[in-house]
């Protein structure tokens, strides 16, 4: 065995042994040359990464509950980190996440995610504005409405008023960024 095939740190090796034979012409003589040669095969080791969605969608409410991208190694446990950025696109942007692998051997290894953020959950409207009945010269000032958004944004709450016979209709709406609207309307009957 040559000492190169020695030398390897980790190594597997296969010896072939080929018989040569001359050709048939030579009746009487049978040449046989016997080959050895070594081949070295460097074992390192892979880190394996579980199979998973390349590109995901996933609502804003969920992201603390995605799973890690597991992986394992033929040189034990395998450490997992990762960092996550931001970045715009669709309504709530798009995460880009990024894990990090390392065994005890130092193979490394990296896994890329990318969720779509969604959002179906309309903001929630704060204030009240109860239905009444009142005379004419007795109609309150709009009540006034504050909007959280489970997004952590903050949307406006735009007011609308319409007047008709004997009544008025007062409506607050809110939109977020994927288009979710939340409504309030208060009916003012007038006597």
């Amino acid at each position: 065995m040559s000492k190169s095939c020695m030398e390897c740190c980790t190594f597997h090796f296969l010896c072939t042994f080929a018989s040569l034979l001359k050709s048939k012409n030579m009746k009487t003589k049978l040449s046989v040359l016997l080959v050895l040669s070594c081949l070295c095969i460097y074992s390192t080791a892979q880190i394996q990464i579980q199979s998973y969605q390349h590109e995901i969608s996933c609502d804003i409410d969920a992201l603390q509950d995605l799973p890690t991208i597991s992986a394992t190694s033929p040189s034990g446990k395998v450490s997992i980190g990762y960092d996550e950025h931001i970045y715009s696109g669709g309504c709530l942007g798009t995460l880009v996440r990024t894990f990090k692998y390392a065994d005890a051997d130092g193979n490394t290894a990296e896994a890329q995610q990318i969720v779509h953020i969604t959002d179906m959950q309309p903001p929630r409207l704060l204030g009240e504005a109860p239905n009444i009945s009142t005379t004419r010269d007795m109609v309150p000032e709009p009540a006034e409405f504050a909007a959280v958004d489970n997004s952590g944004e903050t949307f406006d709450v735009i007011f609308k008023e319409v007047k008709s016979e004997g009544r008025i209709t007062r409506m607050w709406t809110c939109t977020d960024s994927c288009g979710n609207i939340a409504r309030r309307t208060q009916i003012i009957t007038l006597e």
